[in-house]
């Protein structure tokens, strides 16, 4: 572990080093001026001891979750901080372990597959195009936001008219509707 942690006591900024690093492992990145702040916030003396610190504590917490490590293999990690500080490390672990483990599930399946994180939708009144004037329509174009495996937002539009729409939306129903059965 870095030195920095060797020479803290204080309770709060710890916490909040170890939340801060759970934020970095699972994707809650904020910009270099934000970083910046914390560092300074947090005693460090430069942004780069900062950043080594959370990632080392990052795979601390990533190795722990993955390898369904016991709390002492974790503590060991830890053993330069007094054991007061000591037990926040599991706390904070116990506290977000949920997120961690979404994070490590999503992880996995985004190296198979692209996943969906988000998704817009936009409709268009086509009032004629350049053979015919009297061409209207309507057009619904949807944009599906996936990250892949190394964490890079890739959009994927489709444009459809509302009763392709419809039969895609009941598809989608479906589908989600098969996934609840074959869970129970």
């Amino acid at each position: 572990m870095q030195d920095f942690l060797l020479n803290t006591d204080n309770k709060e900024i710890l916490i909040e080093i170890l939340h801060h690093s759970i934020d970095y492992l699972i994707g809650n990145r904020r910009d270099d001026k934000h970083t910046l702040r914390l560092c300074h916030k947090f005693g460090f003396h430069s942004p780069d001891d900062f950043m080594l610190t959370t990632r080392t504590i990052a795979r601390c917490y990533h190795n722990c979750c993955l390898e369904n490590s016991t709390e002492a293999e974790l503590l060991s990690e830890f053993a330069n901080l007094s054991p007061e500080l000591q037990r926040l490390v599991p706390a904070v672990l116990a506290a977000r372990r949920p997120e961690i483990i979404n994070y490590l599930i999503r992880h996995q399946n985004a190296k198979e597959h692209p996943l969906v994180e988000s998704f817009d939708w936009d409709l268009r009144y086509i009032l004629g195009d350049s053979s015919y004037a009297y061409n209207q329509r309507q057009i619904v174009t949807v944009t599906f936001n996936n990250r892949n495996s190394k964490g890079n937002l890739k959009p994927l539009h489709i444009q459809m008219n509302p009763k392709k729409l419809d039969e895609f939306i009941k598809t989608l129903q479906l589908s989600i509707s098969n996934e609840a059965t074959n869970k129970k």
